[in-house]
This record gives C-alpha cells, sequence and structure tokens, in this order.
C-alpha cells in the first residue's frame, strides 16, 4: 500500500529483528502516513532515493535495539533513513531549513552515518536539529549559512 507517491507501508515499518512489527492501531498508520507525505515525499523529491533504515517500531523492536521507550518510532511518528545518491550533510541542511518537523538529527553509529527525522510534537520543543557523534552525545546544530 503507498502511504505516498514514492513511500510504502512496508518500508516504513521495516526491521531487522526476527519480531512482529506491525502498528497496533490507526494513530501509528496515520502518523506514518503523514511522516511519509510531509517529511520524507519533500526529501525524496528533492535528493531522490532514499533508503528507510528505521520507521514505526513495535515495543518489542524498540526494546531489542536499545531505543528510549517513548521513541517516537513507537509511535509511527519518526524515521531513520540515508540518501541513496546524495551527501547525507547537504540532505541534513537541508532538511533542517526547509522541513517542519519534531527533531532532525545527524547521526553516527559504529562509523555510519544516517539522518532521524520526527514529526511535530505536542508541548515538546520542535525545530531541534543536532549532530550525534555516539549514542549519548547531541550538539545543537547550526544551518550553513548560504553565501
Amino acid at each position: 500500500m503507498n502511504f505516498s507517491k514514492n513511500f510504502t507501508f512496508e518500508e516504513l515499518i521495516v526491521t531487522e529483528q526476527p519480531y512482529p512489527n506491525y502498528p497496533s492501531g490507526e494513530y501509528e498508520v496515520m502518523n506514518l502516513f503523514y511522516l511519509s507525505n510531509y517529511l520524507l515525499q519533500p526529501i525524496r523529491d528533492k535528493f531522490n532515493a532514499l533508503k528507510i533504515n528505521s520507521g514505526y517500531r513495535s515495543e518489542k523492536v524498540n526494546s531489542v535495539i536499545g531505543s528510549k521507550p517513548l521513541s517516537q518510532h513507537r509511535s509511527g511518528a519518526a524515521a531513520d533513513f540515508v540518501p541513496v545518491d546524495a551527501n547525507i550533510e547537504t540532505v541534513f541542511d537541508w532538511c533542517v531549513k526547509n522541513l517542519i518537523f519534531g527533531q532532525c538529527i545527524l547521526e553516527t553509529r559504529n562509523d555510519v552515518q544516517l539522518i532521524h527525522i520526527s514529526l511535530v510534537r505536542l508541548n515538546k520543543p520542535n525545530q531541534e536539529a543536532f549532530m550525534s557523534p555516539d549514542k549519548d552525545t547531541y550538539i545543537p546544530y547550526k544551518p550553513i549559512l548560504n553565501v
């Protein structure tokens, strides 16, 4: 089932873990729809193919990978991805400057970079942009100025 022009439901629930990973209700499915249309699709339109590493996460999958229990992935409101044909720092900078999001984080884990992006959050700060060189460090990101 397509959620947007280029993203399917199946892409947004992908996991490498050997556990069921299906949304438990309409709320999670609705968030995946908004995530794909308002964040992922504009990035795809600008930079072409994206590889989704993680979108929705079931409680078991989230726990096994060591993510925070209240991660926005649990509600289908966040995705981790890698651009296929574009420089990841350029994509990250564009996201920060052009999208409305909750958090946008350029993460480095075991020498692998990915971008985490989430829908806006109620009663929490939004437009939070960070660079995370390891799982415990978050450095506020200052966008690159166009000169």
